[in-house]
């Protein structure tokens, strides 16, 4: 009897042995996985409320320093925006109000400004959610941040060197025709030239974003890539319909945008099979 009862004893103290160490596995991973390592806590609802008006007072103040920059540099900024345009041929432009180019050193300074902080603000963003984030989603968010200061980089450069010096030499050229022997020259307003060149460059940072939406869906499993190939044909149309939105009402500017993400969309097919499990 003393044997079983020893057996008996010995095997409830193992049993209590494993079921602590499960339990200081758990602990471990909530540890590991929270965003204090120590004192994780819910949040109240002020306490919210006063996060979110700092990160605010945050991106403010950036904006605030940027939208001066912009504007202190302002005859740099123009010189920018016309250096791939006119290398072979001057530009006249027309400014019909007498306040028609201080509305384009504000407009100009104000869309500047929230394109270059607007990674500051996704920054703000995934600060604000961060506690609430477990590791493995933590670091998903911080490489898609970088992935998104990269894309935004390549679809403004391709904007910038590629599509806006192609719209402008193609619109240009029916200057130069003649329509029954009268001459028609072109001479774009000001505030109408600005908001055309920005409308291109804003489409093409966020168009480029597609290839990252696409990958946190796929790495977060909420979309398959056999989901990806069905809806191809879907795609198609939504990026024509994508591109006549965000762009000036042309086609050139259109295809320019809806061709790229159609590429894009089939080179993340790609690479997510390749390096995701369908």
């Amino acid at each position: 009897m003393s044997n079983d009862s020893f057996n008996s004893d010995y095997i409830k103290k193992k049993h209590i042995q494993n079921n602590d160490k499960k339990l200081n596995e758990i602990n471990n991973n909530k540890k590991r996985n929270s965003f204090y390592n120590n004192n994780f806590r819910q949040y109240t609802l002020l306490e919210h409320y006063s996060e979110i008006r700092l990160r605010l007072i945050y991106c403010l103040l950036v904006y605030s320093v940027f939208f001066i920059t912009v504007y202190y540099f302002i005859n740099d900024v123009y010189h920018f925006i016309f250096l791939q345009i006119s290398s072979k041929n001057s530009i006249k432009l027309l400014a019909t109000d007498i306040s028609e180019l201080f509305s384009s050193y504000i407009t100009l300074s104000h869309r500047i400004s929230l394109l270059i902080i607007s990674p500051f603000i996704f920054w703000q963003i995934y600060l604000f959610c961060a506690p609430g984030l477990y590791y493995r989603e933590k670091k998903i968010a911080t490489l898609s941040l970088l992935f998104f200061c990269l894309l935004a980089i390549c679809g403004g450069s391709t904007a910038y060197f590629l599509v806006i010096p192609a719209s402008w030499k193609f619109f240009t050229s029916f200057s130069l025709s003649k329509v029954r022997e009268i001459d028609v020259i072109l001479t774009p307003k000001l505030i109408n030239f600005i908001s055309f060149y920005l409308d291109i460059i804003t489409g093409f940072v966020w168009s480029f974003q597609l290839p990252l939406l696409i990958g946190i869906l796929c790495v977060s499993k909420i979309i398959s890539i056999s989901t990806l190939r069905l809806w191809r044909r879907y795609f198609i149309v939504i990026s024509f319909i994508f591109a006549a939105i965000i762009t000036p009402p042309d086609v050139i500017s259109q295809v320019s945008v809806a061709i790229p993400l159609i590429i894009i969309y089939e080179l993340m097919i790609f690479f997510c099979s390749f390096f995701l499990k369908d």
